[in-house]
């Protein structure tokens, strides 16, 4: 079945948005470039593969994942929030969590329109 325009448009949006996230985060996990604060390791590698993974269950319209993908961005944003108790707010971090509101405000959207025209 043919999505309408709108909601493909916000998916294709979503989709980059949550690949975005995810290079940020493995870059992140790959190479500490943020001073005084080790990123590089597995718990980054993971998290950037979790939004490798929301970006193709986004753009296959595995609208199941929705709910679970805004959860992740939004546990993401919050985390990271909780964790500048003493640490420098980077630009880096800042970026990636910009990329990671506008992909919850995205997906929001997107289940907006389904419940609009009733597909939920």
């Amino acid at each position: 079945m043919e999505l309408p325009p709108r909601e493909r448009s916000l998916r294709i949006l979503a989709g980059a948005l949550a690949a975005a996230a995810g290079v940020g985060h493995v870059v992140l996990g790959a190479v500490n470039l943020i001073p005084r604060e080790p990123t590089a390791g597995p718990l980054f590698l993971a998290i950037g593969a979790g939004y490798f993974a929301f970006a193709a269950l986004v753009l296959l319209r595995k609208t199941f994942f929705d709910p679970l993908a805004m959860f992740y961005a939004l546990a993401l944003i919050l985390a990271y929030a909780a964790s500048r108790d003493g640490q420098p707010v980077e630009p880096i971090g800042l970026l990636i969590k910009g990329v990671e509101a506008a992909l919850l405000l995205t997906l929001l959207g997107i289940l907006r329109l389904q419940r609009i025209s009733g597909k939920e």
